[in-house]
């Protein structure tokens, strides 16, 4: 049903996210923008921006990581089957998923491929399939349940080279106001026993293993719980827990959850310009137009490029230059020793009775301990990031009869080139629509030979660093994972330099040759990193928000401070 109403606002984001958030902080945040008009702070609070989302809100406050539920801080296995539920896979190749033997013949059978319900794509090869590919329909996005490990890239080999358009000098400061957004921390879990003997160990052996950045900070009123950052905490001055909606009356925010935006429509005679978008109410099933200024696109890197071509906006490199990380994984229990070690450490401080008798606990290891959160760091011979720590994926539940202190999960991420051959395209032969009602998204990915290279040396660190720690785990051994489990996928919108049909978007990631258009997310990652990227693309918000603020007032900004950047990336986590 089309409505005749039209909203309007100052900029429209498309997206929940920790990275559609960090834009509305930084068009609202003079502390993060460092860019004031002449008027002063107070005018950016005029400003009037609205996120729509095509999910729901899953808490009060939104975009909250749902992981700070007091049951999943105790026991965090069972948040598992949440994570599951919020996943919905991308492209499912038809048979991918057989039944265990043949249905009673006389049953309905569908003939061939050619049936499309909940995302089964009949042109979607299963040989070249991001296959674990998926995404979370939620305000707050996957920061309603991520790991909140947030690194920094490497200076060699994973920041994009400055001929690229941002030169290394300022991805310091932009990750200086990412960090701050997410209230990084990197010494949550230094009470942790089992961190600390892990990281004695790990150290003396592998020098660069480091303390996991992370995004949250303890509990204050209870230091055993973690307040685990999401999207909210991105919003940061934004938000008011009291009032009800979730957002400050001081600002002129407005988030439209279960909104689907559908197009953006250029302006008549003006193809430059964005003039409005139409967005679907899901519920009452009503569309509307939303007029802005400047517009921001940041779903994720295939929603982004789904929304784009829907609109007709379709740059050579759309989608093209996919990357993922090769994954591989497995789970640990702790050896004797290390856990000997521990008991000794928990006695001496008092934290569990001397005396095994007087014990009720068979595990020495107090229930109260935090677990582990530990990385090793990319390097030019080790291309890979690791991480060491017990969090809850859509994989790698530990079964009941396991206490889950003893159990540790290694995951290991790869590189994998920027190859324009690496895609995923909407125009595929049956032209059917997602289960959100927009062009369904097809996968054509495929390791190179030069992607392979590193894996199967990743692997044995992996197996070597199992076994300096304890035993596998009966059922969860080393295993490569399938493409897309990382859900770290980058490069579909990427930045470029120069307007030459290999990037989507300018170094200030607005789209080439649109004015108001704005793109957001780990699509603009333009080369290869294995790293979680949520950090650097929330640095490239950062400097994209900064961008529509000159636009917005006509250049007539000025910026606060005067601190002259002096370094580049070297500024890492210890």
């Amino acid at each position: 049903m089309l409505d005749n109403t039209i909203e309007e606002c100052d900029v429209l984001i498309v997206g929940s996210g920790p990275i559609g958030c960090g834009f509305a902080r930084t068009l609202l945040d003079p502390t993060i923008s460092e860019l004031v008009p002449n008027q002063g702070p107070d005018e950016l609070r005029n400003l009037k921006v609205i996120i729509v989302d095509i999910g729901q809100h899953l808490s009060d406050v939104p975009g909250e990581n749902v992981k700070n539920s007091y049951y999943y801080q105790r026991n965090v296995n069972n948040f598992t089957p949440i994570v599951q539920g919020t996943m919905q896979p991308i492209s499912i190749a038809p048979n991918s998923h057989p039944l265990p033997y043949p249905a009673d013949p006389n049953v309905f059978q569908v003939k061939g491929d050619n049936f499309v319900i909940n995302n089964i794509n009949p042109d979607q090869k299963e040989s070249i399939n991001l296959s674990a590919a998926a995404t979370t329909y939620a305000v707050g996005g996957m920061a309603t349940h991520w790991t909140c490990c947030i690194p920094r890239m490497a200076e060699t080999p994973e920041c994009p080279p400055d001929d690229m358009g941002i030169p290394r000098t300022e991805w310091n400061e932009l990750y200086g106001k990412a960090e701050a957004m997410f209230l990084k921390n990197d010494k949550i879990f230094d009470t942790s026993l089992r961190q600390e003997v892990l990281f004695d160990i790990l150290q003396d052996r592998i020098p660069r293993c480091a303390k996991m950045p992370i995004a949250g900070r303890l509990n204050e009123y209870d230091p055993q719980q973690i307040v685990w950052s999401g999207a909210d905490t991105v919003l940061g001055l934004l938000v008011d827990e009291g009032s009800n909606s979730g957002i400050s009356k001081d600002y002129q925010l407005q988030i439209l959850n279960q909104h689907r935006c559908t197009r953006l429509v250029r302006k008549d005679g003006a193809p430059e310009t964005i003039d409005h978008a139409m967005v679907r109410d899901l519920r009452k099933k009503r569309d509307f137009k939303i007029k802005a200024k400047h517009y921001v696109v940041a779903c994720n890197p295939i929603l982004t490029p789904q929304l784009l071509y829907n609109s007709d906006i379709r740059p050579e490199a759309l989608g093209r230059y996919l990357m993922d990380q090769p994954m591989t994984f497995c789970q640990i229990l702790l050896s004797h020793d290390i856990v000997t070690k521990i008991e000794e450490i928990a006695v001496a401080r008092e934290l569990i009775p001397r005396n095994p008798a007087d014990r009720k606990d068979p595990v020495p290891i107090p229930t109260t301990d935090l677990p582990p959160a530990l990385i090793l760091k990319v390097t030019d011979d080790k291309p890979w990031h690791a991480q060491i720590h017990k969090d809850t994926f859509s994989y790698g539940m530990v079964p009941q009869s396991i206490d889950p202190r003893l159990v540790i999960d290694l995951r290991w991420f790869s590189l994998m080139e920027a190859r324009e051959t690496n895609r995923v395209y909407f125009d595929g032969p049956s032209l059917s629509r997602d289960l959100m009602g927009m062009p369904q998204p097809t996968f054509h990915i495929e390791l190179s030979d030069e992607d392979k290279k590193p894996l199967r040396r990743m692997m044995k660190e992996m197996t070597d660093v199992a076994q300096l720690m304890g035993g596998l785990l009966p059922g969860a051994e080393p295993r490569f994972m399938p493409l897309g489990t990382s859900l770290h996928f980058q490069g579909t919108t990427r930045y470029g330099a120069r307007d030459d049909g290999t990037s989507v978007v300018d170094p200030n990631g607005k789209v080439w040759g649109i004015s108001n258009l704005f793109l957001g997310g780990n699509g603009l990652i333009p080369t290869p990193i294995a790293c979680n990227p949520t950090l650097t693309s929330l640095g490239l918000a950062v400097k994209s928000a900064r961008e529509i603020l000159r636009l917005h007032y006509n250049q007539n900004v000025r910026r606060p401070t005067s601190e002259k950047v002096s370094s580049g990336l070297n500024q890492r986590e210890e």
